[in-house]
């Protein structure tokens, strides 16, 4: 209930995590102990939860079919991955798969930049049920590193005016000289 006195939203969930796919199950209140794909769905959904694909490198998601896709509520367009230009390029190929929600998010397996990659979220009622229904109604916008928007393109157009918004994820500022070396050398990237 901390949305009430102003503080963090926090959404339950956990991650899902196979030999060949990574997902967010968010709002579910009971631990999801299947391995297969189609029960981790079918799980989510029995709990009215949200399912979002995390890290979608070309090395996570091969199991997934057209019609698991189509079930799934968002997918990570960017997060870490985006801020090399050999990675990115598979966030963007997997997010061309599927009917996702734009997700930016600060999913972190190395070196990098921790919270630059945001979801904008487009909700009436700023409450844990509120933002899952703008999740699963893909009420979201993403800017990538590389300007690129992602999302609701109606919803960007109320944003667009706002460059304070997309500072943080579009900033050309150098980084730490240990973000650099990650990027270059691909350091713990999934």
């Amino acid at each position: 209930f901390s949305y009430l006195i102003d503080g963090p939203l926090v959404l339950v969930g956990q991650e899902l995590v196979g030999p060949t796919h990574h997902m967010i199950a968010l709002g579910t209140e009971r631990q999801i102990d299947a391995k297969a794909v189609p029960r981790q769905i079918e799980e989510v959904e029995a709990q009215n939860g949200v399912l979002i694909v995390a890290h979608p490198s070309r090395g996570y998601q091969p199991a997934l079919t057209d019609a698991q896709r189509a079930e799934i509520d968002g997918a990570e367009i960017c997060q870490a991955m985006s801020y090399s230009p050999k990675r990115a390029p598979e966030l963007e190929a997997f997010f061309a798969t599927g009917p996702f929600g734009a997700i930016g998010g600060s999913d972190f397996h190395g070196f990098g930049r921790i919270g630059e990659c945001r979801t904008y979220i487009f909700t009436k009622v700023v409450t844990p049920a509120g933002v899952l229904d703008a999740l699963r109604k893909k009420r979201t916008v993403v800017y990538t590193p590389n300007g690129k928007t992602y999302g609701d393109p109606a919803l960007a157009a109320l944003i667009a005016d706002r460059p304070d918004l997309r500072a943080v994820a579009t900033t050309d500022a150098p980084a730490p000289l240990i973000d650099w070396i990650s990027r270059v050398c691909e350091i713990g990237r999934a």
